[in-house]
């Protein structure tokens, strides 16, 4: 009787596993990403960790985002950095100005 256990126990183990699905498909962004890193010989991580400067916090997300804008645009930094999920604490650019300076 245990070897009958035994061998219906193994059957509905193996039944119950499957091979694992294939890797996901990287993003056209990735994909290129990753070509250009080939292409130009990089071997380190430091070049794709600088590309990915995301900020810290709401003022270095400011400061980012000054460097990218001139003149600075308050209004636009206040409504891009809400919809990227920052500036919860301001309830205006004219207040996140003022917190900036």
């Amino acid at each position: 009787m245990d070897v009958c256990v035994q061998t219906l126990a193994k059957e509905n183990i193996l039944s119950c596993t499957s091979p694992m699905p294939a890797p996901l498909d990287l993003p056209e962004a990735g994909l290129n990403l990753i070509c250009e890193f080939e292409a130009n010989g990089n071997n380190n991580n430091d070049n794709i960790l600088s590309e990915l400067d995301i900020p810290k916090s709401d003022m270095d997300y400011v400061l980012q985002f000054k460097r990218s804008s001139k003149p600075m645009n308050w209004k636009e930094c206040y409504e891009v950095g809400k919809r990227d999920k920052y500036f919860n604490v301001y309830t205006s650019s004219a207040s996140l100005k003022r917190a900036h300076f």
